[in-house]
Protein backbone atom coordinates (compact mmCIF):
# COMPACT_ATOMS: atom_id res chain seq x y z
CA UNK A 1 0.00 0.00 0.00
CA UNK A 2 1.46 3.35 -1.02
CA UNK A 3 1.83 6.10 1.55
CA UNK A 4 -0.74 8.86 1.27
CA UNK A 5 0.53 12.24 0.24
CA UNK A 6 -1.16 15.36 1.41
CA UNK A 7 -1.51 18.11 -1.11
CA UNK A 8 -2.12 21.62 -0.02
CA UNK A 9 -5.33 23.12 -1.29
CA UNK A 10 -5.52 26.91 -1.63
CA UNK A 11 -8.09 28.63 0.57
CA UNK A 12 -9.18 32.24 0.05
CA UNK A 13 -10.08 34.18 3.18
CA UNK A 14 -12.13 37.37 2.71
CA UNK A 15 -11.72 39.84 5.58
CA UNK A 16 -11.90 43.58 6.27
CA UNK A 17 -8.95 45.51 4.86
CA UNK A 18 -6.25 47.01 7.07
CA UNK A 19 -3.61 49.57 5.99
CA UNK A 20 -0.88 46.92 5.71
CA UNK A 21 -2.92 45.13 3.00
CA UNK A 22 -2.57 48.10 0.64
CA UNK A 23 1.19 48.16 1.25
CA UNK A 24 1.32 44.48 0.26
CA UNK A 25 -0.18 45.22 -3.18
CA UNK A 26 1.01 48.72 -4.05
CA UNK A 27 3.71 51.20 -3.19
CA UNK A 28 1.35 54.12 -3.89
CA UNK A 29 -0.33 55.82 -0.93
CA UNK A 30 -4.11 55.86 -0.77
CA UNK A 31 -5.45 59.02 -2.40
CA UNK A 32 -8.64 59.03 -0.26
CA UNK A 33 -10.61 57.22 2.44
CA UNK A 34 -11.81 53.69 1.61
CA UNK A 35 -13.88 50.84 3.03
CA UNK A 36 -12.69 47.57 1.56
CA UNK A 37 -12.35 43.82 1.85
CA UNK A 38 -9.12 41.88 1.34
CA UNK A 39 -8.63 38.46 -0.21
CA UNK A 40 -5.87 36.46 1.48
CA UNK A 41 -4.62 33.20 -0.04
CA UNK A 42 -3.69 30.42 2.39
CA UNK A 43 -2.37 26.98 1.59
CA UNK A 44 -4.44 24.41 3.45
CA UNK A 45 -2.32 21.67 4.95
CA UNK A 46 -2.98 18.68 7.21
CA UNK A 47 -3.11 20.95 10.28
CA UNK A 48 -5.45 23.54 8.74
CA UNK A 49 -4.73 26.82 6.97
CA UNK A 50 -1.26 28.30 7.40
CA UNK A 51 -0.97 31.62 9.14
CA UNK A 52 1.08 33.55 6.59
CA UNK A 53 -1.44 34.10 3.85
CA UNK A 54 -0.63 36.37 0.93
CA UNK A 55 -2.80 39.36 0.03
CA UNK A 56 -4.07 38.64 -3.48
CA UNK A 57 -6.66 41.37 -3.86
CA UNK A 58 -8.45 44.31 -2.33
CA UNK A 59 -11.85 45.60 -3.41
CA UNK A 60 -14.26 48.09 -1.97
CA UNK A 61 -15.46 51.64 -2.18
CA UNK A 62 -13.50 54.88 -2.04
CA UNK A 63 -14.71 58.30 -0.99
CA UNK A 64 -13.21 60.92 -3.29
CA UNK A 65 -12.84 64.50 -1.98
CA UNK A 66 -15.28 65.73 -4.67
CA UNK A 67 -18.07 63.55 -3.20
CA UNK A 68 -18.02 60.82 -5.85
CA UNK A 69 -18.09 57.32 -4.37
CA UNK A 70 -16.11 54.82 -6.44
CA UNK A 71 -16.08 51.05 -6.51
CA UNK A 72 -12.64 49.54 -7.07
CA UNK A 73 -10.83 46.22 -7.25
CA UNK A 74 -7.05 45.77 -7.19
CA UNK A 75 -6.54 42.09 -8.04
CA UNK A 76 -3.56 39.86 -8.71
CA UNK A 77 -3.67 37.03 -11.24
CA UNK A 78 -3.99 34.66 -8.28
CA UNK A 79 -7.17 36.45 -7.20
CA UNK A 80 -8.61 36.25 -10.71
CA UNK A 81 -8.18 32.47 -10.57
CA UNK A 82 -10.82 32.37 -7.78
CA UNK A 83 -13.64 33.87 -9.86
CA UNK A 84 -16.56 32.39 -7.92
CA UNK A 85 -15.28 33.47 -4.48
CA UNK A 86 -14.40 36.88 -5.89
CA UNK A 87 -17.81 37.40 -7.48
CA UNK A 88 -19.71 36.27 -4.38
CA UNK A 89 -17.69 38.60 -2.15
CA UNK A 90 -18.24 41.51 -4.55
CA UNK A 91 -22.02 40.87 -4.67
CA UNK A 92 -22.22 40.75 -0.85
CA UNK A 93 -20.19 43.94 -0.51
CA UNK A 94 -22.26 45.84 -3.10
CA UNK A 95 -25.52 44.63 -1.54
CA UNK A 96 -24.33 45.95 1.83
CA UNK A 97 -23.38 49.29 0.23
CA UNK A 98 -26.86 49.56 -1.25
CA UNK A 99 -28.54 48.65 2.06
CA UNK A 100 -26.55 51.33 3.89
CA UNK A 101 -27.75 54.09 1.60
CA UNK A 102 -25.36 54.70 -1.25
CA UNK A 103 -27.27 56.13 -4.18
CA UNK A 104 -24.64 55.78 -6.91
CA UNK A 105 -21.29 54.02 -7.20
CA UNK A 106 -18.88 54.73 -10.05
CA UNK A 107 -16.33 52.26 -11.42
CA UNK A 108 -13.83 52.34 -14.24
CA UNK A 109 -13.22 49.33 -16.41
CA UNK A 110 -10.33 48.66 -18.74
CA UNK A 111 -11.75 49.14 -22.27
CA UNK A 112 -9.22 46.55 -23.53
CA UNK A 113 -10.49 43.88 -21.10
CA UNK A 114 -13.68 42.12 -22.15
CA UNK A 115 -13.57 40.18 -18.85
CA UNK A 116 -13.60 43.39 -16.79
CA UNK A 117 -16.53 44.71 -18.79
CA UNK A 118 -18.47 41.43 -18.39
CA UNK A 119 -17.82 41.41 -14.64
CA UNK A 120 -19.10 44.97 -14.23
CA UNK A 121 -22.22 43.98 -16.19
CA UNK A 122 -22.76 40.91 -13.97
CA UNK A 123 -22.41 43.08 -10.86
CA UNK A 124 -25.16 45.39 -12.12
CA UNK A 125 -23.08 48.33 -13.34
CA UNK A 126 -24.16 50.11 -16.54
CA UNK A 127 -21.98 52.16 -18.84
CA UNK A 128 -22.15 55.90 -18.20
CA UNK A 129 -23.92 57.77 -20.98
CA UNK A 130 -22.28 60.96 -22.23
CA UNK A 131 -23.04 63.39 -25.02
CA UNK A 132 -20.65 63.35 -27.97
CA UNK A 133 -19.48 66.50 -29.82
CA UNK A 134 -22.80 66.61 -31.72
CA UNK A 135 -24.85 66.26 -28.53
CA UNK A 136 -25.82 62.62 -29.18
CA UNK A 137 -25.77 60.20 -26.22
CA UNK A 138 -22.95 57.64 -26.41
CA UNK A 139 -21.67 55.02 -23.98
CA UNK A 140 -18.47 55.93 -22.16
CA UNK A 141 -15.87 53.25 -22.85
CA UNK A 142 -14.31 53.33 -19.35
CA UNK A 143 -16.84 54.61 -16.80
CA UNK A 144 -19.58 52.40 -15.32
CA UNK A 145 -22.29 53.36 -12.81
CA UNK A 146 -24.30 51.32 -10.33
CA UNK A 147 -27.47 53.10 -9.31
CA UNK A 148 -28.66 51.79 -5.96
CA UNK A 149 -32.41 51.44 -5.46
CA UNK A 150 -32.69 50.99 -1.69
CA UNK A 151 -33.49 53.86 0.63
CA UNK A 152 -30.72 55.15 2.93
CA UNK A 153 -30.34 53.40 6.27
CA UNK A 154 -26.98 54.40 7.72
CA UNK A 155 -23.50 55.31 6.56
CA UNK A 156 -20.90 52.62 5.97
Amino acid sequence: MAAETTTKKPVVEIRPTVAADFAALSKNPLPFRVKAMTGVLHQDGPDGPDVDGRVIGIAGIGFRPDGIVIAFADLTEEARAHKVALHRAARRFLAEAQRTGFVRLVATGDPQSAAAQRWLDHLGFKRLMRDDAQGRPVEDEKVWVLTCTNKPAAAL
